[in-house]
């Protein structure tokens, strides 16, 4: 970076010469340098904005893509991941102080009534 000075010589010189303020080319040349500086801060911004504007872009594009590909394919169902043994969910039988059953698991099967279902639930 090639550093300008705040007060250039030559100028400075031929301003005193013709007797004007030598602080005002020092002005001119700090607001000079402050609007480069500005215009240098907001071309990075600028830059970081396109970056993240284009990320966001892909990051769409690319749910977009999925959610397309899911609704073109066909439709399966789940298959199970491992059909090992079963779990038998068997409690233990309730005794009395004797070892008598008190109470125990059967296998029984089972009869449901549903009335809006029966042609004559009256007689039923």
């Amino acid at each position: 970076m090639i550093r300008t000075p705040l007060r250039p010589l030559a100028t400075v010189l031929a301003a005193r010469s013709e007797g004007e303020n030598p602080d005002a080319i020092e002005r001119e040349n700090l607001r000079a340098r402050h609007e480069a500086d500005r215009d240098a801060a907001r071309q990075r911004a600028e830059g970081r904005l396109l970056v993240l504007g284009i990320a966001f872009l892909c990051a769409f594009a690319m749910v977009g893509l999925k959610m397309s590909l899911l609704a073109a394919s066909d439709p399966a169902e789940p298959r199970a991941a491992a059909s090992g043994a079963q779990i038998v969910a068997a409690r233990a039988d309730i005794t009395d102080r004797n070892g008598r059953i008190l109470a125990t698991n059967l296998t029984t099967h089972s009869l449901y009534a549903q009335p809006p279902q029966m042609i004559d639930p009256v007689r039923a």
